[in-house]
Formats: structure tokens, C-alpha cells, sequence
């Protein structure tokens, strides 16, 4: 759907497939394999330059386990405007440094709104991406980190 309104849009998909979600034969059965490009494991340099080469970021996450994700943390700390799962620990990530997908049986639905959205407003695709970038700037630097471990092993 995406493409049909942006014939250029394309979608890099990195890391390891799963084995009983194989994603070939959909992306076939689709027709966008002129538009996927599927990269496997990669190694660290790769992931950070393939998230730095992305316009939008998607890191979904349903079901959750309350992890919190570090390509996630990757993806804000390089100002990317990123669509997440509105679920578990992405609920309390703040209003303007993600886009909150509800977790309904509409979802496709509010990531083709969203995406497009920020593909016709790359102002406002910035301005996420820039709010994204000072929220890990300020809340995930190592040293606050740190001080916050410590404090919690004091109590």
C-alpha cells in the first residue's frame, strides 16, 4: 500500500530470519522483492550504518517479554523516527520520541497512516527523530545509567 502512494520507498530488513517465519516466500507472494532488501546477520558496524541509511525505523514488538531493545536504543540515539509496538516498556518511552502503534487487529493499518504520514512531513519525521535523539541523549547516557545501577544496589 505504501509503495502505490511512494514507488520509491524501500525496506531493509537485518538480522537473522526465523526459522518458522520464513519472510522469502511473503516478500515473493507480494511482489516487493525489487523493494527488500534482506541482509541476514550483519555485524555491528553494518547494523549501526543499515539503521543510519533509514528514513523511518519499525521495532515492533508484540508479543513482548518487557525486554527493552537495544537496535530500539540504536535507532533513537541516531534520531530516526521509529514506529513501536504500544505495549510493555515502549508505553513509557515519551510522547513525541516514537510513534506508538496500537497492538489491535488494525496495526497493518496504523503503520501504512503513520508511515506515510512521515514520508509526506519530512519536517516532522525530524522533529520525532530530534526528540528521539535528545531522550537518549539525556535518559541512556552509560554514566546515568551507571549512577542508577548503583543507587538500586545501595537500597
Amino acid at each position: 500500500r505504501l509503495r502505490t502512494l511512494h514507488p520509491g520507498v524501500k525496506m531493509i530488513l537485518v538480522g537473522e530470519e526465523h526459522p518458522r517465519y520464513p519472510l522469502r516466500p511473503l516478500i515473493e507472494e507480494l511482489g516487493i522483492g525489487d523493494a527488500v532488501r534482506i541482509l541476514g546477520y550483519v555485524s555491528l558496524e553494518t547494523f549501526i550504518t543499515s539503521i543510519a541509511a533509514c528514513d523511518i525505523c519499525i521495532n515492533l514488538r508484540w508479543p513482548t517479554a518487557g525486554e527493552t531493545s537495544a537496535t530500539l536504543q540504536r535507532a533513537l540515539a541516531l534520531g530516526k523516527p521509529t514506529l513501536v509496538s504500544e505495549v510493555g516498556a515502549f508505553v513509557e518511552l515519551p510522547e513525541g520520541a516514537v510513534v506508538q502503534i496500537p497492538v489491535v487487529e488494525r496495526e497493518v493499518d496504523w503503520l501504512f497512516e503513520y508511515m506515510n504520514i512521515l514520508l509526506n512531513d519530512p519536517a516532522l519525521a525530524r522533529a520525532i527523530g530530534e526528540r528521539a535523539r535528545q531522550y537518549i541523549e539525556r535518559e541512556c547516557s552509560w554514566p546515568k545509567v551507571a549512577s542508577e545501577y548503583v543507587e538500586f544496589l545501595e537500597q
